[in-house]
C-alpha cells in the first residue's frame, strides 16, 4: 500500500445529526425574522391604531443621551455676522458647521474640539453640503467633498480626515462653476458622487458635473440643467430667474432605486429616474391629487385642508426597507403620506450582491395616512419630574389628531412642522414643530413597536402599524437633524444583536442634542432597572414586556442582555431622567435578573394537537411545540450570526498570475464580536443547565403517567442540546478561522491555495453556517489543517506548537490530533525510505507514539492503513499495540466491557461500542494468523514478541476476546496454562454457558489446589442447564464429592461442608434418577417409542424428587424406586409407604405367577423382601419394621401350602439383619393385640408356630459354639418362658398338639440351660 494515498480521517459521524438539528432550528429562526412583514404590508389599513404612550421613561422609544453646547468661539464668530448665517451637521465626519457671511467654521460637536475655518471665499455662503466624490477623479487622500455654494459660484473642496487625530485637511480641487443669481437652496448627491442642486424659486434641477480631466468637448466641471431645454445650459441663471413659478423646495435621492424626488413649492412631488448621464421624469403627483386620494381613503380631516396645509418634506423609503412604499411625504400639520409606487413592467428584485434592481415607477399613490399624535403642551415641556401613580403602568393610548371635525380646536394646537421634519430608517419619525416665537421648536418622535408587530404576525393576526410617541425636551430652534448611525436591517429585532442603537443629532441654536432610539433589548433593560420603583415591581414590568412581544421574543431579548447587546449609555441617562426613588440595580444585577426571567418566563414544551396528521405517530417529536426558551435561543444565535450565517467563508480574488486566490470573506474584529456574544450565551447555558427544563435531564419525566409531557420534555432536551452543540462548534469554528488568519501563525491565502481544487471550490461555496455544522465543512477543515501543518514543516516550524494551539483554541471543532496523525504518517513514510535499522526503528516508535496521542479520533479505515504499514515494516508489535490502544481510546468509559459483563442485552446502546472495539481486535487476530502460518526462526521470535506484548496488555476486554479466539482455533485446553490475571474471570464468566469452559475452570482450580472452588464449579456444572447427560452429571458430582476429602484452608472447611451436603443430596437424587432410567430401558412392558421419550427426559438435567415420583416412578409402578424417593425425601406418610410395600409384594407375586420359569411366587416375594430389607432397614420412615413384618406374615398365612416351608418370613428378616428379639417382640404383640387380620384360631395358631420357629432359632444361635459373646443375640429366657406358658394355655385343639409339644420341649431345654 502506498502511504501517500492514505487518507486518515478523524470525523465523528455521531456529531452531525444533532448539528443538523441545530442548523435547522437556526435556519427556521432566520426564516421567521426574514419574513417579518415589511412596511407596505403593515400599513395595509387606511388608519393605524392609536399611538402608545409609555408613562415610565424606561419604556419610551427615545432618550436624550447628551447635550453638547455650542463652543463660545462659534458664538464669537456668529456675533460678527453682517449679512447671512446658517448652521448644519456633517454627521459623516462628526462635525457641526456654521456659515458667517463668506466664512465657514467647523468643529467636532461631540468633543467641542478641532475648531477649523475656511475663509478663502469672496461671496456670502448660501448652502453647504458634504458628499462622496466620484471614483478615480481625485487623489486617494480626498475622502469626501465639501460643496460650498455662494451667491455667485459653487466650488468643490476636497476633504481628508486624519484617522488618529480626527483633524480635517482641505484640498483645493480647482473645480467651480458660476451660478450668478441662482441662490442655491438644495444640494444633494447620489452614492456614485453625482451632485444635484436647485435654486430658490427656480423650477429647474441642476447637476454639478465634474470629471478628472478635460475632454475635447467638455470641461473638467460645468453646470448641467437637467430639467430645462438644451439652451438653458448656456443662459446665465439671472436671465431665467423668476420665469418659472413653481420653485424647488427639496430634493431627495433614493440610491437603492436610482430615483430622485423633487418637492416643489406647490407641494407637488415629481419623481425622476437617475440614468448614467441624465435624469428622466417618471411621474408627477400634485398635492390636490394626494388630498383627493386621502378623501377616497376616508381620511378627511382639517389637518389635510389644502388651504392651510402643505407638504414640507419628502423622504425616500429605501428598497431594503420596503419594496412597495417608495416615499413618505410630510405635511405641515405633521401628517405622513405613505406613497406606493406603481410599475408598468416587472417589479424590482434583489440582486445577488444584495442591491436592488427596478424599473422606475409609473405612478405614485397615497396608500396610507398617518396622523400625528395629539399636541399637548404639558407633554413636551422640559421636565425632570414624573408624577408617577401607584397603579400598574400599563401602556396608555395617545389619540391621533382626530380625522373628523376639528373646528373646536384652535390652529395653534396643531403641529406646524418645518422642512427639517423627516423619517429615518426604519420609520422613525422626527417632527420639528415651531411654537411661540420665543419658546423655540418642539421635537415629536415616533417609532414602530416592532416587537408587538412581530408578535401579532407570528400569532396569525394581521399586523398593523403600532407606534410609540413622545416629545423630547429641546431648547432653541432646530437647525438640522442627522442620523449618526443606523442599520439597513429591516427587522429591528435582528439588528439590535449586531449593531449599536440608532442615534441621531439634533442641532439647535443652543447646542447639539444626541438622541438614541431604544430597541426592545434596551426597553427591557430599562423596565427592569425601574421595576423596583413601580407598583408592579420587576415581575410586573417583565411580564408586561413578555406579553407585548411574545414568549419566544421575550426570551431572545433576555439573551440579548446576557450576550452584551445593550446600549450601555442608556443606564445613566435613564436614571437621570427618571423621577422617583433612584434604582439601586447594578449591571451585574441586571444580567442576573435577565437570566432569571429567561428561565421562569420561557414556558414549557407541549404536544400541539394542531400539528397532528396521519404521517406522525402519537409519540413523534414533530408534534411537540418547543418552549420559548428554545425558540428564543435559536433566534438569538441566528441574529448574532446574521451578518455571516449565509455568507461564504472565502472569496475568490484575482492575483497577478491571472489566477484566483482564496481570501477570507470576514473581518477579524467582526468575528470576535460575534464570538463574544456566543461565548456569553454558552457560558450562561452551561452554568444554568440544572435550572433550564430541557437541559437538566432528558429523562426527568421518564416514567410519568403523562406520556405527552414525557415526549415534550425529551423533544425539548433534544432540541436545546443540539443548539448548545452548535454554539460550541461555532465558537471553536470562529477560533479556527481566526487562527488561520493570524499573520504570525499562518498565511490564509497560501494555505487555501495549497488544498485540493475540490476543497477550494467547497470553500468558496460553503457558508459560515454550513462550515460550522456540516460534514463537508469538517472535511474542508481537515484539509486546511493538513495544509497548515505542511506549511510549518516546510518552514522548519514546530508542529507541536501548532497542535497545542489548535487543541487550546478549537479542540472539538478541528481536532489538533489531525496534526499528530499527519506527523505520524510522515514518520512512517520516512521509515519506509530509511535503510539504517536503528533510524527506521526510531521513526516507527515516533509514529506509534504520535498515533497513540490521536487514537481517539481514528476511524476503522485509519487503523487498517496504519496496521498494514506497520506489517509492511515488520513492526508487528507496534501494529498490535496500536490496535489495542485505539480500541481502548474509542471506549474510555469501558462501556463495551460492562456490556459484555451484563450479558450483552439486546437493543443496548453499548452494543455499537462493543462492535467497534471488536473490529480493532480483529486486526490483532489477523496478525496472529499471519504469524502462525509462518515457521521461520525470525517469525517465531516475532510471534513470541507479539504474544508477550499481548500478555502485558491491561485491556481486559481484549483478553476475553483473545481467549475466545484461542478457543475457536482448537487450543481451549491450553487456556489453563496461561498465567494471566484475566483468565480466571474469563473462565468463571463463560463457565455457565460453555461445558468445555466449565470443565477447564474446575481443572484450572484443581491444578492450583483450589479444591473448594473446583467442587463448586463441578456442582454448578452438574446442576446446570447445559447440554450434559445424566451419567456426566453423576460423574461431576462424584468428582466434587471427592474434592470434599482434600486438604483445604481451615477458613473454607465450613463452606466446603455445606457444599458437600448439597453435593451428596444431588448425587443421591441423581442416582435414583439413574436407577429409574435403567429400569425404564429394561422394562419390556414399555414400548420402545415411549422408552425413548421417557429416557430423553431423564437423561438430561437432574430432576427433583417430586418430578421423579409424580411423573415417572409412581405412574410406572416402580415401587422400589418410590421407596428410594421416600427415603431420600425423608417422607413419613405411613399409609403411602405401606401401600407401596403392599404394591411391591403384590406385583412380585403376580409376576412370579405369570412367569413360566423362575422361582415360586413365595420364593420371589421372600427374595424381594430380603433385598428391600437389606436396602431400607436403616431408614425408619421407609421401613416401619413392625408393619413390614406383619405384612409379610399376612402374605405367608394367605399363601400357605405344602410346598412352602414353615417360618420362611422369620428366616427372611433374620437373614436381612433384623434381630431375633425385635421379630419376637413384633410377633408377640401381634398375638397379644389380636387386631385384624390376626383373629381366629387358625391365624393365632399360625402366629404361635411362627413364634415357636423364631424362639427355637433364637435359642440355638445363643448356644452356638464358635461365636463370640459380643456377636451372640441376647436371649431373654424369662420373657420367652413367660410367653411359652401363655401360648401353651391356648393350644388345646387337637390340631395344635404338635405345636404344643414343640413348645414344651423348647421350654424344657431353656430351663435346663438357664
Amino acid at each position: 500500500m502506498d502511504i501517500d494515498g492514505a487518507s486518515f480521517s478523524s470525523s465523528k459521524n455521531g456529531l452531525y445529526e444533532p448539528l443538523a438539528r441545530g442548523f435547522a432550528a437556526i435556519e427556521a429562526a432566520t426564516e421567521r425574522d426574514t419574513k417579518l412583514p415589511e412596511l407596505g404590508d403593515i400599513i395595509g389599513h387606511v388608519h393605524s391604531p392609536e399611538y402608545v404612550s409609555q408613562p415610565l421613561n424606561g419604556w419610551k422609544p427615545f432618550y436624550l443621551r447628551s447635550v453638547i453646547n455650542i463652543p463660545d468661539r462659534i458664538f464669537e464668530q456668529y456675533n460678527r455676522t453682517e449679512c447671512f448665517t446658517q448652521m448644519g451637521l456633517f454627521s459623516e465626519i462628526q462635525r457641526a458647521w456654521i456659515t458667517v457671511d463668506n466664512r465657514l467654521f467647523l468643529w467636532d460637536y461631540l468633543s467641542g474640539q478641532n475648531f477649523q475655518a475656511y475663509e478663502d471665499l469672496s461671496h456670502t455662503i448660501v448652502s453647504v453640503k458634504l458628499v462622496q466624490p466620484k471614483k478615480n477623479v481625485f487623489v486617494e487622500e480626498v475622502q469626501c467633498l465639501l460643496v460650498i455654494a455662494t451667491t455667485q459660484e459653487i466650488i468643490l473642496l476636497g476633504v481628508s480626515i486624519d484617522k488618529f487625530t480626527g483633524e480635517l485637511t482641505f484640498y483645493s480641487t480647482g473645480m467651480q462653476i458660476a451660478i450668478p443669481g441662482l441662490n442655491v437652496n438644495n444640494i444633494v448627491s447620489s452614492k456614485d458622487g453625482r451632485i444635484f442642486f436647485s435654486g430658490n424659486r427656480d423650477p429647474n434641477l441642476y447637476e454639478f458635473y465634474y470629471q478628472s480631466d478635460e475632454g475635447w468637448f467638455s470641461r473638467k466641471c460645468n453646470k448641467v440643467n437637467l430639467t430645462g431645454s438644451a439652451i438653458d445650459n448656456f443662459v446665465p441663471s439671472f436671465f431665467s430667474y423668476g420665469v418659472h413659478g413653481d420653485g424647488v423646495k427639496q430634493i431627495a435621492v433614493d440610491d437603492s432605486r436610482n430615483l430622485l424626488y423633487v418637492l416643489r413649492e406647490s407641494s407637488s412631488v415629481t419623481c425622476y429616474e437617475i440614468s448614467s448621464s441624465n435624469i428622466h421624469r417618471c411621474v408627477s403627483y400634485s398635492f390636490s391629487s394626494m388630498i383627493s386620494q386621502a378623501q377616497m381613503l376616508n381620511a378627511s380631516s382639517i389637518l389635510l385642508d389644502p388651504r392651510s396645509t402643505k407638504l414640507v418634506s419628502i423622504v425616500p423609503v429605501p428598497a431594503y426597507e420596503s419594496q412597495q412604499i417608495y416615499c413618505v411625504a410630510i405635511t405641515s400639520t405633521g401628517c405622513r403620506f405613505y406613497m406606493r409606487g406603481g410599475r408598468s413592467a416587472t417589479s424590482y428584485f434583489e440582486t445577488s450582491d444584495g442591491s436592488f434592481a427596478t424599473n422606475p415607477p409609473s405612478t405614485l399613490q397615497v396608500t396610507h395616512i398617518r396622523f400625528p399624535p395629539s399636541f399637548q403642551t404639558n407633554d413636551y415641556q422640559p421636565k425632570r419630574q414624573f408624577s408617577g401613580s401607584s397603579f400598574f403602568p400599563q401602556s396608555q393610548s395617545v389619540p391621533q389628531q382626530p380625522a373628523q371635525d376639528l373646528s373646536t380646536q384652535t390652529k395653534r394646537e396643531f403641529m406646524d412642522c418645518s422642512s427639517l421634519s423627516t423619517v429615518f430608517t426604519f420609520d422613525l419619525f422626527f417632527a420639528i414643530s415651531s411654537s411661540d416665537a420665543n419658546a423655540g421648536d418642539t421635537l415629536c418622535c415616533t417609532a414602530p413597536e416592532v416587537g408587538r408587530i412581530a408578535n401579532a404576525w407570528q400569532s396569525g393576526s394581521q399586523p398593523s402599524l403600532v407606534e410609540s410617541a413622545m416629545y423630547l425636551p429641546i431648547k432653541g430652534f432646530v437647525q438640522d437633524v442627522k442620523c449618526l448611525q443606523n442599520s439597513e436591517e429591516r427587522n429591528e429585532l435582528v439588528s439590535q444583536f449586531n449593531t449599536p442603537p440608532p442615534s441621531f443629532a439634533v442641532l439647535t441654536n443652543t447646542g447639539v442634542y444626541i438622541i438614541v432610539h431604544r430597541r426592545p433589548v434596551d426597553i427591557l433593560a430599562s423596565a427592569i432597572r425601574m421595576g423596583p420603583s413601580s407598583s408592579s415591581g420587576i415581575d410586573g414590568q417583565v411580564q408586561m414586556f413578555f406579553e407585548s412581544v411574545g414568549r419566544a421574543e421575550g426570551c431572545a431579548t433576555c439573551l440579548g442582555i446576557i450576550s452584551g447587546r445593550l446600549d450601555q449609555n442608556d443606564f445613566t441617562a435613564s436614571s437621570a431622567n427618571f423621577a422617583g426613588p433612584t434604582t439601586k440595580l447594578t449591571q451585574a444585577d441586571l444580567l442576573e435578573i435577565a437570566k432569571k426571567y429567561f428561565i421562569e418566563f420561557g414556558g414549557k414544551a407541549f404536544i400541539d394537537q394542531s400539528r397532528y396528521n396521519n404521517q406522525y405517530d402519537a409519540s413523534s417529536y414533530e408534534l411537540v411545540r418547543l418552549s420559548g426558551c428554545h425558540d428564543g435561543l435559536a433566534s438569538s444565535i441566528s441574529r448574532l450570526l446574521r451578518t455571516v450565517w449565509k455568507k461564504p467563508v472565502m472569496l475568490t480574488v484575482p492575483n497577478s498570475k491571472k489566477r484566483v486566490d482564496y481570501a477570507p470573506s470576514f473581518k477579524a474584529d467582526e468575528l470576535l464580536k460575534i464570538q463574544s456574544g456566543l461565548l456569553s450565551l454558552s457560558s450562561f447555558l452551561e452554568s444554568n443547565k440544572s435550572f433550564i427544563e430541557g437541559l437538566n435531564s432528558s429523562d426527568s419525566l421518564v416514567g410519568s403517567s403523562n406520556m405527552g409531557e414525557e415526549i415534550a420534555v425529551q423533544a425539548e432536551h433534544r432540541a436545546l442540546s443540539a443548539l448548545m452543540l452548535v454554539l460550541q462548534q461555532m465558537i471553536e469554528g470562529i477560533s479556527f478561522l481566526l487562527f488561520l488568519n493570524e499573520s504570525d501563525v499562518s498565511d490564509f491565502i497560501a494555505i487555501t491555495s495549497s488544498i485540493s481544487p475540490e476543497s477550494q471550490n467547497s470553500c468558496s461555496k460553503l457558508t459560515f453556517g454550513e462550515f460550522f455544522t456540516s460534514k463537508n465543512g469538517r472535511e474542508v477543515t481537515k484539509e486546511l489543517v493538513n495544509a497548515l501543518v505542511n506549511k510549518h514543516l516546510r518552514a522548519g516550524g514546530n508542529i507541536d506548537l501548532v497542535s497545542q494551539l489548535l487543541r487550546k483554541r478549537c479542540g472539538s471543532f478541528c481536532s489538533a490530533d489531525d496534526v499528530l496523525v499527519f506527523k505520524a504518517v510522515e514518520s512512517l513514510k520516512k521509515a519506509k525510505e530509511t535503510v539504517d535499522i536503528e533510524d527506521r526503528q526510531s521513526l516507527v516508535e515516533l509514529s506509534y507514539n504520535l498515533f497513540k496521542k490521536s487514537a481517539h479520533v481514528f476511524t476503522p479505515e485509519d487503523l487498517r492503513l496504519a496496521v498494514e504499514e506497520y506489517k509492511s515494516l515488520n513492526s508487528y508489535v507496534s501494529a498490535v499495540n496500536l490496535a489495542l490502544h485505539v480500541a481502548s481510546a474509542r471506549d474510555d468509559k469501558d462501556q463495551a466491557l460492562s456490556y459484555l459483563i451484563d450479558g450483552m442485552p439486546q437493543n443496548d446502546t453499548r452494543a455499537d461500542v462493543f462492535a467497534n472495539r471488536s473490529k480493532c481486535y480483529q486486526y490483532v487476530f489477523q496478525i496472529l494468523d499471519d504469524l502462525e502460518s509462518k515457521s521461520s526462526e525470525e517469525s517465531n521470535q516475532t510471534k513470541m514478541s507479539v504474544y508477550n506484548a499481548l500478555q502485558q496488555s491491561k485491556d481486559e476486554l481484549f483478553h476475553y476476546c483473545f481467549y475466545d479466539w484461542y478457543a475457536s482455533k482448537g487450543f481451549a485446553d491450553r487456556l489453563i496454562e496461561i498465567d494471566s490475571p484475566y483468565i480466571q474471570n474469563y473462565l468463571e464468566r463463560n463457565s455457565t454457558k460453555d461445558v468445555q469452559i466449565a470443565i477447564l475452570l474446575w481443572q484450572y482450580y484443581a491444578k492450583r489446589e483450589m479444591y473448594y472452588y473446583a467442587a463448586i464449579v463441578l456442582f454448578d456444572l452438574a446442576t446446570s442447564n447445559l447440554s450434559l447427560n445424566l451419567e456426566q452429571r453423576i460423574e461431576y458430582l462424584t468428582r466434587a464429592k471427592g474434592f470434599g476429602s482434600c486438604h483445604i484452608p481451615n477458613l473454607l472447611r465450613q463452606k466446603m461442608n455445606k457444599v458437600m451436603l448439597s453435593v451428596c443430596e444431588q448425587l443421591e437424587v441423581a442416582s435414583i434418577q439413574d436407577d429409574l432410567l435403567v429400569t425404564i430401558l429394561n422394562d419390556v412392558k414399555i414400548p420402545a417409542s415411549k422408552q425413548q421419550e421417557l429416557s430423553s427426559k431423564l437423561n438430561v438435567e437432574i430432576l427433583s424428587l417430586t418430578e421423579l415420583f409424580n411423573n415417572f416412578a409412581d405412574p410406572l409402578g416402580y415401587g422400589e424406586i418410590c421407596l428410594s424417593i421416600f427415603q431420600s425425601a425423608d417422607y413419613h406418610g405411613i399409609d403411602e409407604i405401606i401401600g407401596c410395600w403392599e404394591f411391591i409384594v403384590k406385583t412380585t407375586h403376580e409376576n412370579a405367577v405369570t412367569s413360566p420359569i423362575g422361582s415360586s411366587p413365595v420364593d420371589s416375594v421372600a427374595s424381594t423382601l430380603r433385598n428391600l430389607t437389606l436396602r431400607f432397614s436403616q431408614s425408619e420412615n421407609v421401613f416401619p419394621v413392625e408393619k413390614i413384618v406383619a405384612l409379610a406374615e399376612n402374605y405367608s398365612f394367605e399363601q400357605q401350602s405344602e410346598s412352602t416351608s414353615a417360618g420362611w418370613v422369620v428366616d427372611v428378616f433374620l437373614s436381612a439383619g433384623i434381630s431375633h428379639e425385635l421379630i419376637f417382640i413384633i410377633l408377640n404383640q401381634l398375638y397379644d393385640r389380636r387386631e385384624k387380620p390376626w383373629q381366629g384360631k387358625d391365624r393365632l395358631l399360625y402366629l404361635v408356630k411362627e413364634i415357636s420357629h423364631l424362639m427355637k432359632l433364637w435359642y440355638d444361635v445363643s448356644l452356638k459354639a464358635g461365636v463370640a459373646q459380643a456377636f451372640k443375640p441376647n436371649f431373654d429366657a424369662p420373657f420367652v418362658l413367660e410367653a411359652i406358658e401363655k401360648y401353651k394355655a391356648v393350644l388345646t385343639d387337637p390340631k395344635s398338639m404338635s405345636c404344643k409339644e414343640e413348645l414344651q420341649s423348647l421350654e424344657l431345654a431353656i430351663r435346663r440351660t438357664y
